[in-house]
Formats: structure tokens, C-alpha cells, sequence
């Protein structure tokens, strides 16, 4: 239904696919998209880029807010309401707006004094010819605050406005990838080559105790980069058959390799004992699981803001599904949409860490929401979450939800090159389905309940 722009404004019906001017409503005194609404502000939780205490100043003004003060203990409560979603999220510690500016006093960074107190020693600390900052501790479950004169430390931190006000576009760092010390960053991951010599578990034991596994090879590039570290040294990698014979999976992510670097006549399956695989000789050889060899790991990078400055948009925030994601108003999941451009099985590991998956689509609604939301984004093609690649043409949804809608494109899946298991759509293409092969690099959409 819309109405006519004259004198006598009535209501006409007219086809829900014609294309007419239109109204949007918003609640008065209400908030921004990522922005929270407690009693008569708004509270933007930022846990992606982690940020000095002045930088965080910075941030929080340059979007025309401030960052967070608490005068009670209606605000301080509210605060701690959130430790749990934060704490979930990876967040440790967040900056609040408090500081000495190297002085005896501590004021809140609009310069107003503090009067409510809620410190975790009282009187608080203040170093001698430093300035002093304050912070949060999410395992805190009073919410009390700490002053530290290391400033500089780069943690979460929130920012505050009040109902209504417009929140101004901000420029904020560019997060880079970061290793750990002995840890190599190559194709959007980290590895590290262990020269102690240890059998396959053993090994595989060992990388997951730093937060990885043993290291995926699905790439030539990635091959390249192993093999000019390795050169003919003996190494294992993730991959294995010792769950079915002659089907090889790698470790890290269940799935089974289309990617080969055999060497020649490999793999043999030597006295019937050889399951698990190794690099001998620049290529890949199966080898008994219990043989000690050196070994090579991978793990996810850490996001670091560093670099230029860019334009961004506030991070979203849902009370039903806690920091980073954005609920559909019309049904019961919360949605992340990412620009960062990864295959589609480390697009799914990235969702599945997150506590969602990559999403699924069951419904026409549901369709027109991600194709609204996603309508902005900067990736030319994003993943979504059905594959093939367990029967060709029997396509289903990595969450395990039923495959009871369809929205593919023209003669599509098409399983060009015989290796297109993977399902996507191009954003400026009409937002129907492609099939594409699981390696290419796209964004992606998660879903959460």
C-alpha cells in the first residue's frame, strides 16, 4: 500500500514489487543501530578495536558521544549487567572515562568531577608524575574500578550519548593480523614449525594447546610457503585417513581434501599402518602415525588496530545475542556480516567460534533481510552456508536446518569445473545463489540463535 503525494493523501494498493518513494518510523527516543538504550542514553560497546585510553577518547568523540561515566548505581549496575556478554566475547578488561590527567584528582574526561565513588581501594592510587587512567575488570563481578598509569594499554572501551543525538561517522584504526613470537602469519594464518620430533597425536596435541591445530595445506601458496621453510625435512600436517581408509581429512576442520601435493606413487599405505601424512621431499607421503617427526601448527591471528585510519560504522550489539551481532526484527536469530574475505570453511570456522554458523535461509523473509542488510557491504560475492560436498547436487545447510527454500540464480548450481560445492551470492547480482568452489575468498554471513 502506498500513498499519493497530494492534497487528499489516500491509501492506494499497488503490487509489492513496484518501486515508490518511501517513510521510515523510528521511536522517539530510541538509538542508533550498535547502540544500546538504558533510562535517557545510549551505549556503544566497542570490543573490535582495542584502543588506548586516549584513543578511546578520541573514538568515543569523534562520533559526537563521550566515553562512559557512571554518577550512580543505576549506571554502574547496568554495566555490570554485561560482564557476562563481554567476557564471552574475548573481553578482559574496558577503559571508562575516568582520569587524573596527571594530577592528584580524578574527573571524568568532560571534566566534571567524580563524586559517585566505586573504586576497588579508597582513596585511589595516583602515580607520581603520571597520569592515571581507569578501567574495568569483566571478571569483576562488582564492576569496581582500577586506576593504572599504563595508559597506553590497548583494551575495550565504551562510549555514551544521549536519546536522540545523531552519532557522527568515525574514523577508527585498521585492524592487521598479529603472531604470536615464533609464529609465521601467511594467508590470513598463523604457523609455526616445531622441530621437536613427536609423533602424529602427540603433535597434534601440542599445537592445540596453543590455541591451534595441526596446519591445513589446501593452497599452492600455502605449499610454496611450507616447503621454502621446510625444504626436504620430514614434517607432519594435519591431514590423516585414520578414521576410513583412503579418505583423507584434515585434522583442524574435519572436511576431506581436494587439494593434492602427493609425491609419486604416494600414498602407498605401506604395510597397511600408514594414516597419517607427512612432508618428505617437497610433497606429501603417508607415514606410520607413531613415527617421531617434527611437525608444523596453525592457528588464527590476532586483530590488532594498527595502520591507517578508515571509515567505519559502529559495532553492533544485541541484548539477545550479545556483542557483534544484529537481530532479524522479524524472527528469533541474530545475523554478523563480515567483509573479512576467507574460503568458506574458514568462513564457517570463524561463525562456528562466534557461537553461530553460517546462515541458512528457509524463507522469503528472511531472504529479503540479509539482501537489504548485506545491500552496502563491500565484498563483491558472500558465503552462505549450503554446501554439496558430501553427495554432488544433494545440497544442504552447514547448521543442519532443511533445505526447504531455494533463491538460486539462472541455471545455477552449475557445478562449473566439477568443483563448485560451496554456496554463495554475488551482492550487486540480484542476490540469488551461486554455487563456487569452497576456496575462493568471499565475505560471509553468520547466524546465531
Amino acid at each position: 500500500m502506498y500513498a499519493r503525494s497530494s492534497s487528499d493523501i489516500a491509501w492506494q494498493p499497488v503490487r509489492c514489487n513496484a518501486r515508490q518513494n518511501f517513510v521510515c518510523k523510528k521511536a522517539e527516543g530510541s538509538c542508533q543501530p550498535g547502540w544500546v538504550a538504558h533510562q535517557n542514553r545510549c551505549y556503544q560497546f566497542n570490543t573490535r578495536y582495542l584502543l588506548s585510553w586516549q584513543q578511546s577518547m578520541q573514538f568515543c568523540r569523534g562520533q559526537g558521544a563521550r566515553m562512559v561515566e557512571s554518577y550512580g548505581n543505576t549506571a554502574t549496575n547496568f554495566l555490570k549487567s554485561y560482564a557476562d556478554e563481554l567476557r564471552s566475547a574475548g573481553v578482559g578488561t574496558y577503559w571508562i572515562g575516568a582520569t587524573d590527567n596527571n594530577t592528584n584528582t580524578y574527573k571524568w574526561s568532560i571534566g566534571a568531577a567524580i563524586k559517585y565513588q566505586h573504586w576497588v581501594h579508597n582513596p585511589p592510587t595516583n602515580t607520581l608524575n603520571r597520569q592515571d587512567c581507569v578501567y574495568v575488570s569483566t571478571n569483576d563481578r562488582n564492576g569496581l574500578w582500577r586506576p593504572t598509569p599504563n595508559c597506553g594499554t590497548k583494551r575495550a572501551f565504551i562510549c555514551t550519548i544521549g536519546f536522540n543525538r545523531p552519532v557522527k561517522t568515525i574514523t577508527t584504526p585498521r585492524p592487521t593480523l598479529k603472531c604470536d613470537a615464533r609464529w609465521t602469519l601467511n594467508s590470513g594464518n598463523c604457523y609455526q614449525f616445531n622441530d621437536a620430533r613427536r609423533n602424529w597425536d602427540s603433535a597434534r596435541q601440542s599445537c592445540k594447546n596453543q590455541g591451534g591445530d595441526l596446519a591445513t595445506i589446501n593452497t599452492n601458496r600455502l605449499h610454496s610457503f611450507v616447503i621454502n621453510r621446510i625444504r626436504t625435512q620430514e614434517y607432519w600436517i594435519g591431514l590423516n585417513d585414520k578414521a576410513r581408509n583412503r579418505k583423507f581429512i584434515w585434522a583442524a576442520t574435519g572436511l576431506q581434501t581436494r587439494f593434492r601435493k602427493w609425491c609419486p606413487r604416494e600414498p602407498n599405505e605401506r604395510g597397511g599402518q600408514e594414516n597419517c601424512i607427512e612432508y618428505k621431499n617437497r610433497c606429501w607421503n603417508d607415514q606410520g602415525c607413531s613415527t617421531g617427526r617434527k611437525f608444523v601448527c596453525q592457528k588464527p591471528p590476532k586483530s590488532i588496530p594498527l595502520g591507517p585510519p578508515i571509515t567505519t560504522t559502529p559495532m553492533p550489539f544485541s541484548l539477545h545475542c550479545g556483542v557483534g551481532w544484529e537481530e532479524d526484527p522479524s524472527s528469533k536469530y541474530c545475523y554478523q556480516f563480515r567483509d573479512d574475505q576467507m574460503s568458506w570453511n574458514d568462513a564457517r570456522l570463524a561463525c562456528k567460534r562466534m557461537g553461530g554458523d553460517l546462515a541458512s535461509i528457509h524463507d522469503r523473509e528472511t531472504q529479503v533481510y540479509i539482501n537489504t542488510r548485506s545491500a552496502t557491504m563491500n565484498s563483491v560475492a558472500l558465503w552462505l552456508g549450503g554446501t554439496d560436498r558430501s553427495k554432488e547436487g544433494g545440497w544442504t545447510w552447514s547448521d543442519r536446518t532443511p533445505f526447504n527454500y531455494v533463491n538460486w540464480a539462472p541455471r545455477q548450481p552449475d557445478d562449473a569445473r566439477h568443483n563448485e560445492d560451496c554456496m554463495g551470492y554475488y551482492v550487486q547480482r540480484g542476490h540469488t545463489w551461486n554455487d563456487f568452489p569452497c576456496n575462493y575468498r568471499n565475505g560471509f554471513i553468520c547466524k546465531k540463535y
